[in-house]
């Protein structure tokens, strides 16, 4: 009993400080990558829905539920990917992107 006591106090402080040296990230311990089946089902929900959604609307689209930090992780993906425009607005999927569109994108101004 004593013993756990102290485990807990030690642990907690060592936590914080390696927190505070940004070291430790309680968020990122407790995530799980998404798997490539849900990765899929997002790619084929975007790629066969309307041209815009908003996150919510995604959500709403997919066949089954699926966890909201996998989503923006997944959508983090597609995005770097340049699979997927992702605006304030909503979510947009991109054909297979000719160079030139691609270079439009990169270098067009925003609204």
């Amino acid at each position: 009993m004593f013993f756990s006591i102290w485990k807990r106090i030690l642990v907690g402080e060592t936590t914080e400080k390696f927190m505070n040296m940004g070291l430790f990230d309680p968020y990122m311990v407790q995530r799980q990558s998404p798997t490539l089946r849900t990765v899929r089902m997002v790619e084929k929900t975007l790629r066969d829905g309307e041209s815009l959604v908003t996150v919510a609307q995604l959500k709403r689209a997919l066949p089954r539920k699926v966890h909201h930090a996998a989503l923006l992780d997944i959508l983090d993906y597609l995005q770097e990917k340049k699979q997927i425009y992702w605006s304030p607005k909503g979510i947009t999927w991109l054909e297979e992107a000719s160079p030139a569109l691609r270079r439009i994108i990169a270098e067009g101004y925003r609204m």
